[in-house]
């Protein structure tokens, strides 16, 4: 099975519940040639041979930002999300990465309590409807 199909049905899976519930997040829109035109920017967490989680890196300089962390909902609650924002903070850092960004829809305070617990902090909002909001964490290097 093709990477980019996995990392699609992940994120398209973990977003289930906020698209019941009538939100449409970027995730949603996520084509697999989106992600094959930036596999090499892709992280997948493997829970045995069945990959469960993924999460999208970018780096440009000093900055990196991390996007699209999902995990499936029957793995979550077991630290995988954390790995899984563990893994592309080293990644980041041993390319040169030093500060960290990550845009989060307003609305979802789960998501907005998760990134603070990794350390980063609300910096301003990303848009002028105000449904967005960037974070950022300055790491050690």
């Amino acid at each position: 099975m093709k990477l980019e199909y996995l990392i699609n049905y992940i994120v398209r899976i973990a977003n289930l519940e906020y698209e019941r519930s009538g939100l449409i997040t970027s995730a949603m829109v996520l084509t697999e040639e989106d992600i094959r035109r930036e596999l090499h920017k892709w992280i997948v967490y493997f829970g045995g041979s069945e990959a469960v989680g993924c999460v999208r890196l970018s780096l440009n300089e000093c900055d990196f930002s991390v996007a699209y962390l999902s995990v499936l909902p029957e793995f979550r609650r077991q630290g995988i999300g954390t790995k899984l924002y563990q893994i592309a903070e080293q990644k980041a850092i041993e390319q040169g990465g030093c500060v960290g960004w990550v845009m989060l829809r307003k609305d979802l305070e789960v998501n907005q309590k998760f990134f603070e617990k990794m350390g980063y902090k609300f910096h301003s909002v990303a848009d002028p409807q105000g449904i967005y909001l960037y974070y950022k964490k300055a790491v050690k290097t």
